[in-house]
């Protein structure tokens, strides 16, 4: 195996269909048999996906020897979005109405795929993800991305000098600890990743 890790980004017509499909393996292993979510669509078989896997739906995914690694969901708040139909959350900030928001939903990384650096006891994989997310926020002019983690991702997003603002709290379908909160995309953000990925 090698070390080197290949960005891909795109909406799924884009992508390469063995990536695609990798992705969806990917997040089967890490959320129904390491995490043991309790999702709704999934039905059985070696996939994860959902009715918001569609055209509107734009991928980042890494990928070591042609295999996908890491993986993060976004979507345009406009559209139909996991955290308000599934969790019932919407906006509650006065001057939300005028941001371009996105909703940033299945992250996962393939913890039998080891990368070759780790910064700030993060994979660098996860900070590549983070990265690439600024990127293509700034890019679109997008102002926040909007997410609901667990206590894990939270503590990985501060360690990883993401300055998230929390909007609200709640419990998951296992009654854990879960966040909503918006992720800033902003060139100071960018810059601090920067630095943890050349650091």
């Amino acid at each position: 195996m090698t070390n080197y890790i290949e960005t891909y980004k795109g909406y799924k017509a884009s992508l390469p269909p063995p990536l695609i499909q990798e992705m969806f393996a990917l997040r089967k292993a890490s959320f129904i048999d390491s995490r043991n979510w309790d999702i709704d669509s999934y039905s059985g078989g070696g996939d994860e996906l959902d009715s918001y896997d569609d055209e509107d739906s734009f991928y980042i995914l890494l990928a070591q020897d042609s295999r996908c690694t890491a993986t993060v969901r976004l979507r345009p708040s406009q559209c139909r979005n996991f955290t308000r139909e599934q969790f019932g959350l919407s906006f509650s900030l006065n001057g939300t109405a005028d941001m371009n928001i996105w909703e940033a939903s299945r992250f996962c990384i393939n913890s039998n795929m080891h990368a070759h650096r780790k910064r700030k006891e993060l994979d660098i994989r996860t900070v590549s993800i983070f990265h690439a997310m600024v990127e293509h926020g700034l890019t679109y002019g997008i102002d926040n991305y909007k997410i609901v983690i667990d206590k894990a991702m939270h503590r990985i997003l501060c360690r990883s000098d993401w300055h998230l603002v929390l909007l609200n709290e709640g419990t998951g379908s296992r009654n854990e600890a879960t966040f909503y909160c918006f992720l800033p995309c902003n060139l100071e953000q960018l810059n601090r990743l920067s630095h943890i990925i050349k650091d």
